[in-house]
């Protein structure tokens, strides 16, 4: 009886949780309760006891607690676990009991903007838990929470693999309960097949997405069995049919994502949802495209930022499946204006601007809000954005703002949360330290916050002890005048007003003497050492020859130090992995060095994100990696989740060159084209997104090759460009040409393609790198122009030289025509 199970229950959980009711259940009962320690409702998840006679209860417990580990904005987290009785129960968040199942009770199939709204969320929670080898396993209209602010949510990750690793298959199946859905059911999961990954949940998900387009899933039946049988051999019918207004386009992904074979969906949610995304489906998709402006080129450093980076537009909602608007904006957004210095002589700005620095870090890694970064709001703001219209902009439910000011010998901090939308003062507090205790302003700061954000959200921000990482105030004066110096160096280089590069050079110069005696009056503190290898990596990215060699070993010299006193610091290991990838970048160095060099960086980086999920830098850092190493759908996934963590990520145009590479490589020729006008769109000036329309026209045979368009974009990229000064060497200039050349070969312009083959092989001046990398392009043209075993002698030696390359040449879409060919498979085949 339920009210038997409920008594059973509360006996178990004692005093810690009192139920105050009941939700329903399916493989498990759920109960809502008031958590006793915070006086927060919860829900509390109880094992339905027929399913839990066939579970090893301490291996389930076991299992279950991988989930603990999730901590996601879209997920809702397990908080506790625990058994008794027989029972075994987990504890999460009372987000709320509307579910998605609810919404379409009430209103039946969704507007498309809303549906696609939900399923962004969703592939965002998806794609979160995919990076740490969790697959939900029963994702479904139930499994989806709708919060107050309208957003999705995922809850119940972990039940069905918990399940799954530690019961009776046949003792379970036996009562008449399924591990999973079976109407959103994979193939391969209705099949028996235990060992599922990521892609099974694409599936799913795109069973949700089609019920939310048309009022009903793909697949419906009398029975379980007659529902699996038809996900295992039917296709879906046509959404257009049951709904016209669904584009052909979209159509078209929906059932690419609802493939059988798990080889043919998309990769992983994150390229579903961007598919789904895409501004020819939806209104949000459009809006983007109207807003776009162009990139400002600026100098930007954080933490463990790269050195030089283009400020992004808000317009990425596609990407990250953020709304053009939501029914209300949620106040756990928050975001922080820069602190305003109200001394007289202006003489406290440096530690205003490093308190709200130091603000945006600590509260960034509490799990119950999202704050959104400087990066964000300074490049609103150096586009003339008033301040007061820049928590708006940015879809920000919440704004704290703060002052400055002296008295005496000590420093008095004011703090404000205000209402983003009627600039109200919601909250506000005030403290002071002397300024001998300018280290404890920081905790302090955090905590008031923190206090005040409770108030506003209903929920406790748990944020952490010494945020400054040092008690000694001269050490973090410098370190705030350093920060300071460092933001100088950003406006310097932003905007139409920019200042000559010696003007930044100088001022990076200064932040880094400022932060080696920062050093020097706290040996112990690494924060100053890490933002040295930071500064010396952003000059490096400046300097050419001898000088940015020294530069870089600087820089890793720096980030070592850091290392060698705190091994598992993840600020350390994301600076050493950073300034190996753009060691490996930047010089031109041979095969064995730079296959070496991004080995470690990946080995760095995966521990540093490991250690810090929320470093959007360190994500996108990894993708790029990842996309060097041959492991294009790897890059995808992490700069999709780079974008997820931050919009207007610092490395934002790095990332979208890797992913146009990762889809141009994969064949995803759609994507890549919609990769490369969103970043052509923002950066018109910069000419690695004139030089991706020249690759996609010339790789792409499903569109129409233009020869005059590709003579017309390389003398564009040539005007930006001339020198390829953004390649590691001067290979780029050669590309373009090539790519061209392979234009004119689809064309049918032979003697045109032969003429730029020769051109280029002259402006090489002879040099064996560039002949050699001339190769791989040649082979293709030479492929294009129906000259198979020249291609395959060309790539041959292309491949000997650069023996680290064949993974990625295998994988290449432009050698589709090569399929099946032993020689080409020989070349291409991983240790030889």
């Amino acid at each position: 009886m339920p009210e038997d199970l409920q008594r059973q229950l509360q006996e178990v959980l004692g005093d810690a949780y009192r139920l105050t009711g009941e939700l329903g259940g399916g493989m498990a009962r759920v109960f809502v309760a008031d958590e006793r320690a915070t006086g927060e409702t919860v829900v509390v998840k109880v094992l339905a006891p027929e399913l839990a006679r066939g579970v090893d209860l301490e291996r389930f417990r076991r299992e279950i607690q991988v989930a603990e580990r999730l901590d996601h904005p879209r997920i809702v987290p397990v908080r506790a676990v625990g058994q008794g009785e027989r029972l075994m129960w987990y504890a999460m968040p009372y987000v709320g009991d509307d579910t998605l199942r609810n919404l379409l009770a009430r209103e039946g199939a969704l507007p498309l903007d809303r549906a696609l709204a939900i399923a962004a969320d969703v592939a965002d929670a998806l794609g979160y838990a995919h990076g740490r080898n969790i697959v939900h396993r029963d994702i479904k209209p139930e499994n989806i929470l709708i919060d107050a602010a309208g957003r999705a949510m995922v809850t119940d990750f972990g039940i069905a693999r918990a399940i799954e690793k530690s019961a009776d298959i046949v003792s379970i199946t036996s009562t008449g309960l399924t591990l999973g859905t079976p109407a959103y059911m994979s193939p391969e999961q209705a099949a028996g097949n235990m060992q599922v990954d990521g892609r099974s949940d694409v599936y799913s998900l795109a069973c949700v997405v089609y019920e939310m387009l048309s009022g009903e899933p793909p697949f419906t039946g009398p029975t379980a069995q007659a529902i699996i049988a038809r996900h295992l051999n039917e296709a879906p019918r046509s959404l257009r049919v049951i709904r016209p207004s669904v584009s052909p386009a979209l159509q078209a992904v929906v059932e690419k994502a609802l493939a059988k074979n798990a080889a043919d969906r998309y990769a992983d949610a994150g390229a579903f949802v961007t598919a789904l995304m895409a501004p020819e489906h939806t209104t949000v998709g459009r809006q983007a495209v109207r807003a776009r402006r162009p990139g400002v080129i600026a100098a930007v450093l954080g933490v463990t930022a790269i050195a030089v980076v283009l400020a992004v537009p808000p317009v990425r909602r596609w990407m990250t499946g953020q709304r053009a608007s939501a029914p209300a904006l949620d106040p756990r957004r928050i975001a922080v204006l820069d602190f305003e210095d109200q001394t007289a002589d202006r003489s406290l700005g440096y530690i205003a601007s490093g308190l709200a620095s130091s603000l945006v870090d600590e509260l960034g890694r509490a799990s119950a809000i999202q704050v959104i970064s400087r990066n964000a709001m300074h490049a609103l703001l150096a586009r003339g954005v008033p301040a007061d219209s820049v928590a708006m902009r940015l879809a920000a439910g919440s704004l704290v703002e703060g002052g400055v000011q002296r008295a005496g010998d000590r420093i008095r901090v004011t703090l404000r949360l205000v209402d983003p939308v009627t600039h109200t003062q919601l909250e506000t507090a005030s403290f002071d330290r002397p300024m001998a205790q300018l280290f404890l302003l920081e905790d302090d700061l955090a905590h008031q916050a923190a206090s005040l954000l409770r108030r506003r959200i209903g929920r406790t921000v748990q944020v952490g002890e010494a945020a400054a990482g040092t008690r000694n105030a001269v050490a973090r004066d410098l370190a705030f005048r350093a920060d300071k110096e460092v933001d100088d160096a950003v406006n310097a280089s932003r905007g139409a007003e920019r200042l000559p590069p010696e003007v930044t050079t100088r001022k990076l110069e200064v932040a880094d003497s400022l932060l080696a005696g920062a050093e020097h009056a706290d040996a112990g503190w690494i924060a100053p050492v890490i933002k040295r290898s930071t500064v010396a990596l952003a000059l490096a990215q400046g300097a050419q020859g001898g000088a940015q060699v020294r530069l870089l070993g600087t820089s890793l010299s720096h980030a070592q130090r850091a290392l060698d006193r705190s091994p598992r610091d993840p600020r350390a290991l994301e600076a050493r992995g950073t300034v190996r990838y753009w060691t490996a970048s930047w010089l031109a160095l041979p095969d064995t060095q730079f296959a070496s060099l991004l080995t470690g960086a990946e080995a760095d980086l995966t521990a540093a994100v490991a250690a810090d999920s929320t470093s959007a830098t360190a994500w996108g850092t990894l993708a790029l990696v990842k996309l060097a190493r041959g492991d294009t759908p790897a890059a995808q996934r992490y700069a999709t989740r780079a974008f997820a963590l931050d919009t207007y990520l610092a490395n934002a145009p790095d990332l979208l060159a890797a992913l146009w590479g990762a889809s141009l490589v994969k064949g995803d020729y759609d994507d890549s084209w919609r990769w490369c006008e969103q970043a052509a769109a923002d950066y018109p000036e910069d000419s690695r997104f004139i030089q991706c329309r020249l690759g996609l026209m010339a790789e792409d045979g499903a569109r129409p090759a233009d020869p005059a368009l590709a003579r017309t974009l390389v003398a564009r990229a040539e005007r930006l460009d001339p020198s390829g000064a953004r390649a590691p060497h001067s290979y780029v200039p050669l590309y373009r040409q090539l790519m061209a050349g392979a234009v004119f070969a689809r064309a049918g312009e032979r003697d045109s393609a032969e003429a730029v083959i020769r051109r280029v092989r002259r402006a090489t001046g002879g040099a064996t790198d560039l002949l050699t990398d001339m190769l791989y392009d040649e082979a293709y043209i030479r492929l294009l122009l129906g000259e198979r075993a020249a291609a395959l002698r060309l790539l041959d030696r292309y491949l000997t030289a650069h023996p680290t390359l064949r993974a990625l040449a295998a994988g290449h879409a432009r050698w589709h025509a090569l399929a099946g060919d032993t020689t080409f498979a020989r070349m291409t085949a991983a240790g030889r």
